[in-house]
């Protein structure tokens, strides 16, 4: 007797030797096929054709290989530390700017009016590579890890700088800008270089002349409503870059620095609400001070002080969130390249 497989659950089935090929159906399966197809042993079956499992049977299913997709995960890991690397440089290069503008800002506090631009060119070629910097270290957090929404968040974050640094040249670029007491920034030049450093105080500044010049109609610009766009983006695309940071503790399994970040974001946000907080108190500081009458007319240089602490408030409070961030991309980059599996 011969014993023929099924092709498709291998159950036996006997004949004897002699019987032709022939259509047959397996009483297990009731897959039919010919019997010549199966697979016979038994006396007289060595001469019989087979078909082979692999013309039968679909291909099995690719096993999973650790090794390969633990280094797929390591070289995620790895661009997205050459992102946090570059968003750190950029980190300084931002605290550079800012600290040029709060130099300006003292030097024509002391009467110091000539080669003031020189300054201001510097800080705004600062400010520009600082963008450029970190537009390129936010593209190389797009291709790291994507779990726990981390590439979701990196790129909403490349999309927002991108706009961002847009706008902040068409803003930069602008002929007529925020007009206020003093120009201490060149604010009534065809390129205005504070620009590039950040578009954060935009907002505080409207507010602010909004309400220390009232009496005096209308102080801001036509592009100021560009101006404000560009600041909630400047805002917008570093809050999405710390919860993309965020993402990243959380795919590290990084409990200590998933808080860290949490606490910055949050420091974050109090910090931007204080810039513009900064603006409606010295806006009413302004106009608590300004003498009424004819001698309004003379007001403005023993006002000006009121007025360069303002910026320089202002300036001191963004640079102080700087140098914070900038500290805590330091600790996730560590964090990343020392982390435990």
């Amino acid at each position: 007797m011969s014993i023929i497989t099924c092709p498709k659950c291998q159950g036996k089935m006997r004949f004897p030797d002699d019987t032709p090929a022939r259509r047959v159906k397996c009483p297990t399966c009731g897959n039919t096929f010919l019997s010549s197809d199966g697979d016979p042993t038994g006396p007289g079956s060595a001469a019989r054709p087979t078909a082979s499992r692999a013309d039968v049977d679909p291909p099995p299913r690719r096993r999973r290989d650790p090794a390969r997709e633990r280094e797929a995960i390591e070289g995620q890991f790895n661009r997205a530390a050459i992102g946090l690397l570059l968003n750190f440089i950029s980190g300084w290069l931002w605290i550079g700017g800012l600290a040029l503008l709060a130099f300006v800002v003292f030097l024509h506090w002391v009467g110091v009016q000539e080669g003031l631009n020189v300054f201001a060119i510097l800080a705004g070629i600062l400010g520009l590579c600082h963008w450029l910097t970190s537009g390129t270290g936010l593209g190389f957090l797009v291709s790291g890890p994507r779990d726990r929404g981390a590439l979701g968040l990196a790129i909403a974050a490349a999309a927002a700088g991108a706009l961002h640094l847009i706008v902040l040249i068409i803003v930069g670029t602008a002929r007529t800008q925020l007009a206020g007491p003093q120009a201490v920034f060149g604010l009534t030049a065809n390129l205005n270089w504070s620009n590039f450093v950040t578009q954060s105080l935009a907002l505080s500044q409207v507010l602010y002349l909004q309400i220390g010049f009232s009496e005096f109609g209308p102080r801001v610009a036509e592009n100021t409503f560009l101006t404000i766009f560009a600041n909630l983006l400047e805002f917008a695309r570093n809050i999405l870059f710390l919860l993309t940071m965020r993402s990243l503790m959380l795919c590290a399994r990084d409990g200590k620095g998933t808080k860290l970040v949490t606490k910055t974001l949050i420091a974050y946000g109090v910090g931007a609400g204080a810039v513009v907080l900064t603006g409606v108190i010295f806006g009413l500081l302004f106009l608590a001070m300004r003498p009424k009458g004819a001698a309004a007319r003379g007001a403005q240089e023993s006002l000006s002080a009121v007025h360069h602490l303002y910026d320089l408030v202002s300036i001191l409070i963004l640079a102080g969130l700087g140098v914070w961030v900038t500290l805590v991309i330091r600790m996730v980059k560590g964090n990343i390249d020392y982390r435990r599996d």
